[in-house]
């Protein structure tokens, strides 16, 4: 009995750590900038990477192979909340993914920006990304 105990909790432990991994991968996003309209064609398509790291993430975004984005980020029910800094230090954002994978197949969020100044103001409005799995 103890046995049969121990082997169900090993595979609980194991199917859950595989769900509560499921922001992992290799994605192409696709985004609006803020104050832009959600048209077929986006403002912009690069890829991002997304990797658990013990109880975060680390998410990165790539522009033509090279880094220009790097946040950590926090898997809270069905969100994935992320911060991040432009490689050169001088933006800084937000950006919180929704789960749609089983509903629309990709992770949608919304973003917003701003300069690495005190004195800097946001756009005031909410940028969007769609991440497609690779």
């Amino acid at each position: 009995m103890k046995t049969w105990l121990t082997l169900a909790l090993l595979f609980s432990f194991t199917v859950t750590g595989w769900a509560q991994d499921r922001w992992s991968g290799t994605y192409t996003a696709k985004g609006f900038r803020p104050g832009e309209s959600y048209s077929a064609k986006p403002s912009y398509v690069i890829e991002c990477t997304i990797e658990k790291q013990g109880d975060y993430y680390i998410v990165r975004w790539f522009e033509q192979g090279k880094l220009a984005y790097y946040g950590l980020g926090v898997h809270v029910d069905n969100v994935l909340g992320v911060s991040y800094l432009s490689v050169d230090g001088s933006i800084y954002g937000t950006v919180s993914y929704k789960d749609e994978m089983k509903k629309n197949g990709y992770l949608v969020g919304a973003w917003c920006i701003s300069q690495a100044s005190p004195d800097a103001q946001g756009h005031g409005s909410l940028g969007m990304e769609v991440l497609w799995p690779k």
